[in-house]
């Protein structure tokens, strides 16, 4: 028996036994794209703020020190394991610096130790506004760089570098010193 293709297409679309399901396939990837993309921001989130923590804290130690060493800031360094901690430190780059105020109000760099021979410099001119905002003779300055890889590399592609900055004002002398630092 043939049916009219008017009768067919009217029949067709008075028919809803499957429309729940279509309608589900249509928004389930959009659902999916947008539930992993909240917990990628999340994550991401927290793996900033852990960047930020460690350069605070390695800052805040050197800070409260009198004698520094190569040495004792490798060992400071090494702290950064567990304050990023469940993030893995493979991309973390740390650098610290003692700058010293000269008679001018303009800061100097007295030395510097970088956890990465590939880092970019960390002296006055290249900190700028961050050292207006600062009291004191002595600064130690402290900056994390932090690659975090995507768990869906395939929204983000590649890796988004964080980054943070600490500036604290040397607590227990106004000359900090750090032998076998680089000058």
């Amino acid at each position: 028996m043939l049916h009219r293709p008017k009768n067919i297409l009217s029949r067709l679309w008075k028919d809803r036994g499957g429309a729940a399901a279509i309608e589900f396939a249509f928004v389930l990837p959009v659902l999916v794209v947008l539930y992993l993309g909240l917990v990628e921001a999340s994550f991401a989130i927290v793996a900033h703020q852990k960047t930020e923590e460690t350069a605070s804290t390695i800052g805040d130690l050197i800070a409260q020190d009198t004698e520094l060493s190569d040495d004792g800031i490798d060992d400071l360094f090494d702290i950064a394991t567990a304050t990023m901690y469940p993030y893995s430190v493979r991309s973390l780059r740390i650098q610290v610096a003692g700058l010293r105020m000269n008679d001018e109000g303009h800061f100097t760099r007295q030395w510097h130790h970088d956890s990465d021979d590939n880092m970019p410099g960390l002296d006055a001119d290249t900190l700028g506004p961050a050292l207006s905002r600062t009291n004191g003779n002595f600064l130690v300055v402290a900056r994390t760089f932090y690659d975090y890889q995507p768990m869906t590399r395939f929204l983000f592609g590649k890796p988004l570098e964080m980054k943070s900055l600490n500036v604290t004002r040397a607590r227990l002398t106004t000359d900090l010193e750090c032998t076998g630092c680089t000058r």
